[in-house]
């Protein structure tokens, strides 16, 4: 009972905080490339996979300005307003935008505020879906520095692998088996 933790990845860092807050039985929490804020993770995430697939800034700047206009939508929980905007050529299904419209206004900062307990930061600096320098800075300025241990991987992307496997599912595969 005492070596009781939790270990959360990417989104699943907003639930471990919870657990480690609200569950005595746990005694510990490693979170690995967690976002702080959904809005802002979003938003980094489309310009910097944008800038990673080459494209201009006048094309990552259209883009964010389509998803502001979602995110209008998505406020208004409008979704029929949203399919009639055609916005998107890839439309978000109804079950996908439920989980959004759920989701978004998340903030893990009131409950990084509150831990009491030992958590173990992992970050990548070649992850293109989270902002790991904003997690860091956020992390270090509202968890006490007795209880926040922080591992910043070289050379690691969200999934903790090299950067080369960012994107390339199939070399990451052949990789693994060839060499592990």
């Amino acid at each position: 009972p005492n070596r009781v933790g939790v270990w959360g990845a990417s989104q699943g860092g907003w639930v471990i905080t919870k657990l480690l807050n609200n569950n005595t039985d746990i005694k510990f929490a490693i979170g690995v490339a967690p976002a702080v804020n959904w809005m802002r993770q979003g938003k980094f995430n489309t310009v910097s996979e944008m800038e990673y697939e080459g494209y201009s800034s006048k094309e990552i700047n259209k883009r964010l300005s389509i998803e502001s206009k979602v995110n209008d939508y998505l406020n208004q929980n409008d979704y029929q307003g949203y399919l009639n905007s055609k916005l998107e050529k890839d439309i978000i299904e109804k079950d996908r935008w439920d989980f959004i419209r759920k989701n978004m206004g998340l903030d893990n900062t009131k409950e990084l505020a509150k831990i009491k307990k030992p958590y173990y930061l992992i970050v990548g600096d070649h992850d293109i879906n989270v902002d790991t320098k904003e997690t860091e800075e956020v992390y270090q300025k509202h968890i006490t520095k007795e209880y926040l241990t922080v591992y910043n991987i070289r050379n690691a992307t969200h999934r903790m692998l090299k950067p080369r496997h960012q994107k390339d599912n199939v070399m990451t595969v052949g990789e693994s088996i060839f060499n592990p």
